[in-house]
């Protein structure tokens, strides 16, 4: 969603405020689908800057040049992989290669790449993870298992995945903070709090996914907690996360970050639902864009339709109270849809369904699945997880503002 924000830059321009920007993001984001009367609620902490979140010595450099393995995500989440169960994974994802013409070459050459890096992923997660098995994707139902975008675990694509006893959530998530989180973001607060206290949930679950680039990689830690949606009712991301306030991490203390912290709503429905109010004000929208990115308040792209999108903007003071950042939902007026075409601005990989590869010339699937519109589906989950670098690329196409880090 941040990309729909490079045109509205030329508008925060004129005031005087001056923003910043930093490749580290906080983020709350709840995905709801009002027909199963589900709802599926996250705090994201995510940064492409090894200086906020790095793994330790040359793992990340090791992986990048590798230049097989599409990602490592490290999960206590049920089921992380077919046939695991009460136990973490750690998982390494990378693309099948056309030399491995049969599933045991597959399997074998999945497995050697991976052994090479497990001894150092255990040291850097403080685990002794040990080998189980080797996964073959067919489709992309580990990725809406997971919660993770794109092709991080999608169609065509192998894990290999060792086991660890499992812990408390809130073991975990701490774990993790204080081993791959810069200290100025481990005791920095903010939505790291929150997280926190979503992580004390019992049915929580924590992920971290680090996915190399040619350039860089962009680290993510997830704590999740679904239950459920009462339809016709509000949606105050807060509430359910069982917090009266929210405030900025104390790590943008030194300037004006409004696009670092943001509070986000996904709500799918088959038959449709429409914004009818909302506990704080609403930014206006120009060609898809919000006027204004200084000020507290929603904007949302769209409002009404099988899909609604918002982002809550917390403004100058840096936070927002329960009730504020609520919004409700009423009936739309418009005709009823199976689905909605994904938009421009999701990117290649969110319009391909998330799987990274489109489907064959011949028609077929091929063993791919189509995406559909649920809580768990790919294009949802596209939808709701910014990449690390948005926050950036939204400063770099025509508005200078002060990279600060």
């Amino acid at each position: 969603m941040l990309v729909i924000l490079v045109a509205a830059a030329s508008t925060a321009v004129a005031h005087a405020q001056e923003i910043d920007y930093t490749h580290y993001m906080e983020s709350i984001q709840v995905v709801v689908d009002a027909d199963l009367g589900e709802a599926s609620t996250s705090v994201v902490l995510q940064s492409t800057n090894t200086d906020d979140i790095s793994l330790p010595g040359s793992l990340e450099r090791d992986l990048s040049e590798n230049g097989r393995i599409i990602a490592v995500i490290f999960t206590d989440a049920e089921s992380c992989i077919l046939g695991v169960g009460d136990e973490a994974c750690v998982i390494v994802n990378m693309a099948r290669i056309p030399e491995e013409t049969d599933i045991f070459m597959v399997q074998d050459g999945a497995r050697e790449v991976a052994d090479r890096f497990i001894s150092p992923l255990n040291a850097a997660f403080g685990v002794e993870a040990e080998f189980h098995s080797v996964f073959v994707h067919h489709s992309d139902e580990q990725n809406k298992a997971l919660g993770v975008p794109g092709i991080v675990a999608g169609y065509n694509t192998v894990s290999v995945t060792y086991t660890t006893p499992q812990q408390g959530t809130v073991q975990f998530f701490d774990m993790l903070v204080s081993r791959l989180l810069a200290p100025r973001i481990a005791d920095g607060g903010g939505f790291l709090d929150a997280g926190r206290s979503l992580a004390e949930h019992q049915n929580s679950t924590v992920t971290f996914v680090a996915v190399p680039g040619a350039t860089d990689t962009q680290m993510m830690l997830k704590v999740t907690l679904d239950g459920d949606y009462a339809p016709g009712g509000a949606v105050d991301p807060l509430d359910m996360l069982g917090l009266d306030a929210v405030t900025q991490s104390d790590y943008f203390g030194d300037g004006f970050y409004p696009l670092n912290s943001l509070v986000r709503v996904a709500v799918v429905s088959q038959e449709g639902l429409a914004v009818s109010g909302a506990g704080a004000d609403i930014i206006p929208v120009s060609d898809g864009k919000p006027e204004d990115i200084t000020g507290a308040g929603w904007f949302f792209d769209p409002p009404e339709g099988t899909l609604i999108r918002g982002t809550y903007l917390m403004g100058q003071e840096g936070g927002a109270q329960a009730g504020e950042a609520a919004i409700t939902l009423g009936p739309w007026d418009g005709p009823p849809s199976s689905g909605e075409e994904p938009s421009e601005d999701m990117g290649a990989d969110e319009a391909d369904g998330g799987t990274g590869e489109a489907p064959p010339e011949d028609g077929t699937t091929d063993g791919m699945e189509t995406p559909e519109m649920s809580i768990e589906g790919p294009i949802i989950v596209g939808v709701i997880v910014a990449a690390g670098a948005g926050a950036a690329a939204f400063y770099l196409k025509g508005y200078r503002g002060r990279p600060t880090r």
